[in-house]
């Protein structure tokens, strides 16, 4: 007796690999990591103190299913470079000697 099996596939959309970028925003080397269809609606992760886009690592890829996903890491949190002179936990505070 001969027996058939048919296997019920199910086509999933794949999303692109996450892609670790810089950019320059004045004079300063901002990180953040995208993957990105771009045709697809975009969603900006923006993240708390004091964290780093790196919370958003298993968020990022199952959001890129259906959308353009782009999370920056503050300047002075994560990988993105301060200003000199600055706390990097504070940005926007200038040191004092």
């Amino acid at each position: 007796m001969s027996m058939s099996h048919k296997s019920n596939v199910t086509q999933i959309s794949i999303a692109p690999k996450v892609k670790y970028k810089t950019v320059k925003v004045d004079e300063l080397d901002v990180f953040y990591r995208e993957e990105a269809v771009r045709t697809r609606p975009g969603v900006l992760l923006l993240h708390g103190f004091p964290t780093s886009s790196h919370m958003f690592r298993n968020l990022i890829p199952a959001l890129a299913v259906e959308y353009h996903v782009v999370a920056p890491d503050y300047p002075g949190f994560g990988q993105s470079r301060c200003r000199l002179g600055t706390n990097s936990l504070t940005p926007s505070t200038t040191w004092r000697t």
